[in-house]
């Protein structure tokens, strides 16, 4: 049997052997983190009377609208498939309207209604006070970086373009 030191780090200890580092790997801080940071949101959205759910993909069409499909699911990191059933659930609720893009005439772009606007504008000051208290705790920049890096480091693993 392989010592620890012949190991490979990804190799898992066998039964009843310690692990050989006693410190969580960088995807489970990663993991706990996200965890913890959508509890958050959920918590701050839901004391402004926000519906956290699908509340980014409202941010995002707040802040960057209107999009294609296309665009909705790479900024969201999800699944074509994914990002249609969300659009079409925040369609139906009357929060998202969809239109002709008018450079192709094929594609649809997708944008807030009056709505989801509205919505969109309620919640904004939740996302605002968890960010503010962020960054008077993390160096901003430098977290902005690293984040940068593991979302490319993973659309890598994922073969995203």
């Amino acid at each position: 049997m392989p010592s620890n030191s012949d190991r490979s780090q990804s190799a898992a200890p066998s039964a009843g052997e310690a692990p050989p580092e006693r410190r969580l790997s960088l995807l489970l801080l990663l993991v706990a983190a996200n965890q913890r940071m959508t509890r958050l949101v959920e918590r701050e959205l839901s004391a402004d009377g926000v519906e956290h759910a699908h509340y980014g993909t409202l941010s995002m069409l707040g802040a960057f609208g209107p999009l294609r499909l296309t665009e909705v699911a790479r900024e969201l990191g999800v699944p074509l498939t994914t990002a249609s059933d969300v659009v079409r659930r925040l369609e139906g609720q009357g929060l998202v309207l969809r239109r002709q893009n008018p450079e192709d005439g094929r594609s649809f772009l997708f944008e807030l209604s009056a709505r989801g606007d509205r919505e969109w504008r309620r919640g904004w000051g939740a996302l605002q006070r968890i960010n503010e208290r962020l960054q008077a705790e993390i160096d901003e920049e430098g977290t902005r970086q690293v984040l940068i890096a593991l979302g490319a480091a993973f659309a890598r693993e994922l073969g995203e373009p």
